[in-house]
């Protein structure tokens, strides 16, 4: 709320509940002949046993009685924005014949796939828009996997993905195979505030043991259990285009 007073005095702030009937109050001093912008968190409340789920009255108190008068506007809740990316993630450079892609704007996906499956995580998923292009959102991450048709990606080269985080943290990054049932991970380190478009070798698993003749699941986990929200968008695996002409030969 903002309050502007011609003087300076402690005014008592109330919240009050409807159900059950409570109230708790917060002290502010004003200054006086100027805009006093009051932003209160409502814990300075709730640490006082008052309930916030039925608030339906504030209360302005004046103990000195001094007849003062002030000038009140703009007078609502509010919460944080989540951090979240301003711009989509850098479109992907191969061509459609030479990818395999689990989850992109850009390309053909294998159909079916499951980004939620039933884990027993705490992670939540949401889609995340920004103009046209659409990617997820993981919050409060604690592990989370991806689930899809197996696919013998033995002719691609490489496991690309765009991951955007608020923060840095090591990120694991797992496929998992299907037949024989293995599952092996690369660690990433996430840089806070942009798009990390990660490329991983797929050699970074097999040299691991790990076979990608039928890979069919990710996972991602952070291991610090800090409730961590990423931004995940083109998924899929590549291999470099074998070099060929871009145009015909001469005409004769």
């Amino acid at each position: 709320m903002d309050i502007w007073t011609p003087t300076s005095f402690d005014l008592d702030i109330y919240c009050i509940s409807q159900t059950p009937q409570a109230e708790n109050k917060v002290v502010k001093t004003l200054a006086a002949g100027e805009w006093n912008s009051i932003d209160i968190d409502l814990a300075e409340y709730t640490s006082q046993g008052l309930s916030i789920a039925s608030l339906y009255q504030f209360k302005f108190d004046d103990l000195a009685r001094t007849g003062s008068t002030i000038f009140l506007d703009n007078v609502y809740f509010y919460t944080e924005a989540d951090p979240a990316p301003m711009t989509s993630a850098p479109s992907p450079a191969p061509v459609q014949r030479d990818v395999v892609s689990i989850y992109s704007n850009a390309y053909s996906n294998v159909a079916g796939t499951d980004f939620f499956p039933n884990w027993g995580q705490s992670t939540q998923k949401e889609d995340f828009i920004i103009g046209t292009d659409t990617m997820i959102k993981y919050s409060n991450l604690n592990y989370q996997g991806i689930q899809f048709s197996a696919q013998d990606v033995t002719n691609m080269e490489t496991l690309h993905m765009d991951i955007w985080s608020a923060t840095s943290y090591d990120l694991d990054i797992y496929c998992i195979s299907q037949t024989p049932q293995a599952e092996n991970k690369v660690v990433k380190t996430l840089a806070a505030g942009e798009w990390n478009s990660i490329d991983i070798p797929l050699s970074d698993f097999t040299s691991q043991g790990l076979s990608v003749a039928s890979l069919y699941q990710f996972k991602f986990d952070d291991l610090s259990r800090s409730g961590s929200t990423i931004f995940l968008d083109n998924v899929y695996f590549y291999t470099e285009a074998d070099p060929a002409p871009m145009t015909s030969a001469p005409s004769p």
